[in-house]
């Protein structure tokens, strides 16, 4: 039988703003020195949370220590949380530890960290092969930090000497024909709402992590093909009502 988290203040909610959901996928990559890559994706999401619980009453305490122990700390696996109307099941505490700070005589904080055990009945869905465009018109907020990465054979000697070949560029079959590298992006997003949160959530969902690709157009406009994300992991925070945060990370591989 699942244990729900108990719920704060009288409602019946068991989360208090802000909030982060991390969803980790664990993606086996081959990287080869043309720059391509093989991918297996190996397991389904699993959900981090991490719930800081502010300014809670001597019910919400004393009900959180029963829950504890009930768990007898990160022994119970059964632990479910019901987060903006998604269910998640098979969490266990990650501390044998509850710290409770009382800042007043009948208010006080802690914070509860939950890891998923086991997400068996998760169906990965259709992948998208475009990234998407959120509801301001763009896939990317300013600043954007982007990078190229090269492959170059280097040997140095001892008297300082170096002999060095590129390898992108210089018409070698199989290889990228430009010079220019293989570009990186870290794309940062400080204030999404409901719906574009929901919108780059699945997309990351869909692509399994770092398992699929996809097309994606950059800041100067030229559309990228083979771009994949560079993580297995998002984290996303839940900052109030309709207001969250995140960041990506997208690179491009030759032709895979």
């Amino acid at each position: 039988m699942s244990t729900p988290l108990p719920t704060l203040r009288g409602t019946s909610k068991q989360v208090l703003y802000p909030y982060t959901i991390s969803t980790n996928f664990v993606t086996e990559v081959t990287t080869f020195v043309n720059g391509s890559e093989q991918r297996q994706a190996t397991q389904p999401p699993i959900i981090d949370l991490v719930l800081p619980m502010k300014s809670l009453l001597n019910a919400d305490q004393s009900a959180y220590n029963s829950f504890f122990m009930g768990q007898v700390g990160r022994f119970g696996q059964n632990i479910t949380a019901t987060i903006n109307g998604v269910t998640y099941n098979d969490l266990t505490l990650l501390s044998d530890k509850l710290w409770l700070t009382r800042n007043m005589a009948a208010l006080y904080d802690l914070d509860v960290r939950l890891r998923q055990t086991a997400n068996s009945g998760w169906t990965p869905p259709s992948a998208g092969t475009v990234f998407p465009v959120l509801s301001f018109g763009s896939s990317f907020e300013y600043p954007v930090a982007t990078t190229v990465g090269l492959m170059t054979g280097v040997s140095d000697n001892d008297h300082g000497e170096r002999f060095a070949y590129e390898y992108f560029g210089a018409g070698i079959p199989g290889f990228p024909s430009s010079s220019s590298g293989l570009p990186r992006y870290n794309l940062t997003y400080p204030l999404l709402s409901d719906a574009d949160i929901t919108t780059l959530y699945n997309f990351f969902m869909s692509q399994q992590g770092r398992y699929a690709s996809f097309s994606f157009t950059d800041p100067s406009g030229s559309t990228l093909t083979h771009t994949r994300f560079d993580q297995d992991t998002i984290t996303i925070k839940a900052i109030t009502v309709n207001q969250w945060s995140t960041s990506i990370s997208l690179r491009v591989t030759n032709g895979s």
